[in-house]
């Protein structure tokens, strides 16, 4: 036990002294990445299927719309955040730690998480917290892992699920909070920053395990609601997922209820892209629906007679024929 322990602090100094190096360095400038702007583009598309949604009394599909839009939201505040992160660095004062200052920072995380996992070879520290549950959803152990070769970038390091339970609709998603081993530190973020720069690693691991066993709704990638079940884009309730299907317009998740098949295509499609024609009253997707040229309502191809509906062309012949009836001229 006696030899262990010696060489577990002979591991802790070697890594003690490249942190301490690594912190001490003067940050090497970077190029940043602006933010993607096809995210911009998606904005804008859900936008305007919103609006559309709205005007035609689709309340639920809009309210789903609208969470899709803060979730592509939350994506460009992080890439906008990162982008800040690297254009602020410069101003940022560097700190210079002593060794021995990152050796019992060390030893405080073996002592807070019950163990410690140093690799020199991918220079990692990691630490196993307990198993994470929130509102009842057991979530599992998470791994969190300082990735020392990227100390002074933005976030160097991952959230690892150990026992993976994750979300129906996102197998990348292990945790509210985490998806594809990127914690969305919320309120942590200055805090977990300012931690990591004045190397104190210790108050890094347990803020980043308060930020796991906390639960924001607001700042979540998928609702623990939704955990084990998908939505419905239509009506709003919970489906197994198996048990849903996806809108071939638009990918959109709908319970069997709520799923229509158009009657012209066959093609699966939600609500927001599926109308009824105004003459037959059957259910068609967007692209097998036409306005009539006069009215301008919606109507399927079989309604519709040189693009005008029943009604118009009915109108258009009693208008025809009251202007070519003969006038009966009064005899002189």
């Amino acid at each position: 036990m006696k030899r262990e322990a010696k060489r577990s602090r002979k591991r802790q100094a070697k890594m003690a002294t490249l942190i301490a190096t690594k912190l001490g360095r003067d940050p090497a400038p970077i190029a940043v990445d602006l933010p993607d702007r096809d995210l911009i583009t998606d904005l804008d598309r859900l936008y305007l299927r919103s609006k559309r949604a709205e005007a035609r009394g689709y309340r639920l599909a809009n309210e789903r719309l609208v969470q899709e839009q803060v979730a592509l939201l939350k994506q460009l505040r992080d890439q906008v955040d990162r982008c800040l992160y690297a254009r602020e660095r410069d101003d940022t004062p560097t700190v210079h730690c002593d060794r021995n200052q990152i050796v019992n920072e060390l030893e405080a995380i073996e002592t807070e998480f019950g163990g410690i996992e140093i690799d020199f070879r991918s220079q990692t520290v990691a630490a196993v917290t307990p198993e994470i549950e929130l509102d009842g959803v057991c979530l599992g152990r998470f791994r969190i892992c300082l990735e020392v070769r990227y100390l002074g970038e933005s976030r160097p390091y991952r959230v690892i699920a150990l026992d993976p339970e994750c979300s129906r609709d996102c197998d990348e998603t292990t945790h509210p909070h985490v998806q594809s081993e990127a914690l969305c530190e919320g309120e942590g973020a200055e805090p977990i920053k300012h931690a990591l720069l004045e190397g104190r690693l210790s108050d890094c691991f347990v803020l980043i395990r308060q930020v796991l066993e906390t639960y924001n709704p607001d700042s979540a990638y998928t609702q623990l609601s939704d955990w084990f079940g998908v939505e419905c884009h239509d009506c709003g309730s919970t489906a197994d997922r198996d048990d849903c299907n996806s809108c071939d317009r638009c990918d959109a998740k709908t319970c069997e209820d709520c799923s229509t098949s158009c009657a012209d295509c066959d093609r699966t499609v939600c609500g927001n892209c599926s109308e009824s024609c105004e003459s037959c009253g059957q259910r068609f997707c967007d692209a097998c629906l036409s306005e009539c040229r006069k009215c301008g309502e919606t109507f399927c191809e079989d309604c519709l007679t040189k693009e005008r509906c029943d009604d118009c062309t009915a109108m258009e012949s009693d208008e025809t024929e009251t202007t070519t009836a003969p006038t009966d001229v009064a005899s002189v």
